[in-house]
């Protein structure tokens, strides 16, 4: 804001002339016509010029280092090498043997090509290929091939159980062989899952999948996810872009929960621009919903934030009444999911002086995150109780 420069942006270049020699250590008496040659042909790459020291020619004229990698390097590979790399080319990942011998693959060729500094060799038993060469490989195949190849890397992830890596790189597969609507089911499913969890990379699968080819009531739910995603980096007007894309087909279909959380959203991202008053209404307006469908956490969570403007805006009174609403709720439901709202209330209550009342919420959040298995909940829960022991001068308990 005030034109100061906070970051600057460096080209990431490649090594220089005399590094370039030192890797090239298969060549004798390399003169400098060729050292030139080169090094203007791999731009310093250091992958390129490991790959010209162990055998590729760097002898013939190419326009473009594309060139030289697909006619020196590529052309040169037998049928069952260009098929092993392809494999491996189109995981993001490392995987293990099991992967290539499932796909009929003849796996002795990995040490041929390991050796050539084509693949690598990850740890015992998983192998991948450097980022380069994965990207030469999947220029040169074709559109069919890369969807069957794709389709195979679904069938390996589906047999390796749950977590969120393997199902980020279920829906990456689903997507890139075209099954957008099963990527859809699986984003929906786990994707508020993996956001919480920090896999912000989420974003980048959002935008690949083609919504027209899913369900609309999908659809919606992607949308509201992706602006969620972008609501979280900062980068609020393409989050209410989706938010607002996803709300006209909700509307339509009537889905009440997408509905609910739109307006909760965008209230949020009204209260960081400062509109206080139209931040707060949508907060009713999602509260009214979740009421009507019994979603206690969702009403929880909108009495919290309207706790939370009112307190800020000064209005004391008001604010309680809000976080009573919060008390009345968790009074008819002791279940973990309500857990994060009870924190945010005792919070809420040590710093309106509640004191009495916020010792009895954040004890009863650490008695009941004690016996779940979310630890990073049951750590939340002895951070808010050690700013109670904190408030009340117990420092020996509050450390």
């Amino acid at each position: 804001a005030e034109g100061k420069i906070v970051s600057l942006v460096l080209p990431l270049e490649g090594l220089d002339q005399d590094s370039c020699r030192s890797l090239l250590s298969t060549f004798k008496d390399l003169d400098n016509e060729t050292l030139l040659y080169i090094h203007s042909l791999s731009r310093g790459h250091p992958l390129v010029l490991e790959l010209i020291n162990r055998g590729a020619s760097a002898g013939a004229f190419h326009e473009t280092l594309e060139n030289y990698v697909n006619i020196e390097i590529f052309s040169k590979l037998s049928g069952e090498q260009k098929r092993l790399l392809g494999v491996l080319s189109v995981f993001r990942e490392p995987i293990p043997l099991a992967a290539l011998t499932e796909q009929d693959l003849n796996t002795d060729e990995l040490d041929s090509l390991v050796e050539a500094g084509l693949a690598r060799q990850a740890d015992s038993d998983a192998y991948d290929v450097h980022d380069l060469i994965r990207e030469f490989l999947l220029q040169s195949l074709d559109h069919q091939a890369k969807e069957e190849l794709h389709n195979k890397a679904v069938l390996w992830y589906e047999k390796q159980g749950s977590g969120p890596l393997i199902a980020m790189e279920l829906i990456h597969h689903l997507i890139s062989s075209s099954r957008h609507e099963d990527a859809g089911e699986i984003i929906i499913q786990q994707g508020r899952n993996l956001i919480k969890e920090g896999h912000i990379e989420l974003l980048g699968l959002l935008e690949a999948i083609v919504l027209s080819e899913i369900q609309a009531e999908n659809a919606c739910r992607i949308d509201c996810l992706k602006g969620e995603v972008l609501s979280l980096l900062g980068r609020f007007d393409e989050a209410e872009d989706a938010f607002n894309s996803a709300r006209a087909p909700a509307e339509a279909a009537g889905i009440q929960d997408v509905i609910a959380d739109l307006h909760s959203n965008l209230a949020d991202i009204a209260l960081k621009r400062g509109e206080t008053e139209s931040s707060l209404a949508m907060h009713r307006n999602a509260l009214e919903l979740f009421i009507k469908m019994g979603d206690a956490v969702g009403a929880a969570r909108s009495y919290n934030n309207m706790g939370y403007i009112m307190r800020r805006g000064g209005d004391k009174v008001k604010a309680l009444e809000a976080y009573g609403e919060v008390e009345a709720i968790l009074s008819g439901d002791n279940s973990e999911e309500l857990i994060p709202a009870q924190l945010i209330l005792a919070r809420a209550l040590i710093d309106l002086g509640e004191v009495d009342r916020a010792r009895d919420h954040a004890l009863n959040a650490y008695e009941v995150s004690a016996d779940g298995e979310d630890l990073i909940l049951h750590a939340r829960s002895r951070a808010v109780l050690g700013r109670y022991y904190a408030k009340v001068g117990d420092s020996d308990l509050a450390l």
